[in-house]
């Protein structure tokens, strides 16, 4: 599936753009490549991150999400544009916000995917290396690590399956890796359907597991950003950018995915088979 690198020669203005995509799935190694942009303010999950207000959203509690868009981003972005330049910020929580900022501000979304394989792995191995948690709650099974949201606002961000959801009746006993990757299957599925609610031109998706210098070059045009650097990007497309062997100089503990057990690779089919298809993974 692509949309659409391919139509990113348009330089036309926007007044912001916001990076989007499923935790470990290149986000950040995204941002370093286009923060050397000489017109444009390109900023990192900015506070605030929105970590309880997605779950409100999620869970129906949030009443006027489009006026905490204008609340929390509004300032941030006049600033920008005052300067006469194009404000960026990524963060995942804003899969959740695009209509609201379509709503708000001439904007643009990049949506970053990756092999569901590699972002899982990479996620269990995070999760396990980092101490970061990944489904901890004690609404995710006995186990759990954390009692209250403020221990790890980002995994309180994080949806669980609702009612009718195959894995709702079995979410408490199901592995942590058929949690990692319903949650990768679940989040791409959601910022596509709220991207495809709006203008096709507004939106690029940028598949990093085959990611190149002249790729990032189209996603600056498509951007109509300025001062692209071919040396800096390239030495962020030689690094393993936020890696817990960039991090902490720690080696991966969770073994690829082309090493995983038949039991291993049944679970993440069954939740994540369907979009890896839609992206384009599985053949």
């Amino acid at each position: 599936m692509s949309s659409s690198l391919s139509r990113a020669s348009t330089k036309e203005t926007c007044q912001a753009f916001f990076v989007i995509g499923c935790n470990r799935s290149g986000t950040t190694a995204v941002v370093e490549m286009l923060k050397p942009a000489t017109n444009a303010d390109v900023f990192s999950e900015q506070e605030p991150k929105l970590c309880f207000e997605t779950r409100d959203l999620i869970e129906g509690r949030l009443g006027d999400p489009c006026g905490l868009m204008q609340k929390v981003k509004g300032a941030y972005v006049n600033a920008s544009v005052q300067k006469g330049r194009i404000y960026s910020d990524k963060n995942p929580n804003y899969a959740y916000f695009i209509p609201n900022l379509r709503n708000l501000w001439k904007c643009k979304f990049v949506f970053v995917i990756r092999n569901g394989r590699d972002s899982v792995r990479s996620m269990l191995d995070w999760h396990s290396v980092m101490h970061k948690y990944m489904y901890a709650r004690p609404e995710d099974g006995p186990g759990f690590l954390t009692t209250r949201p403020e221990e790890d606002a980002w995994d309180y961000s994080r949806p669980r399956p609702k009612p009718g959801d195959p894995l709702f009746t079995g979410w408490s006993t199901a592995s942590r890796l058929q949690k990692c990757a319903w949650f990768w299957a679940t989040f791409n599925e959601t910022t596509m359907c709220n991207l495809k609610q709006g203008e096709a031109q507004d939106w690029t998706m940028l598949d990093m597991t085959h990611v190149t210098l002249d790729t990032i070059g189209k996603l600056y045009g498509f951007l109509g950003l300025e001062g692209f650097n071919e040396s800096s990007i390239s030495q962020v497309l030689a690094r393993r950018v936020n890696s817990v062997e960039e991090r902490i100089g720690a080696a991966d503990e969770f073994p690829h995915w082309d090493q995983w057990t038949d039991q291993q690779r049944e679970e993440f089919d069954v939740v994540a088979g369907d979009m890896m298809r839609k992206l384009g993974y599985y053949a």
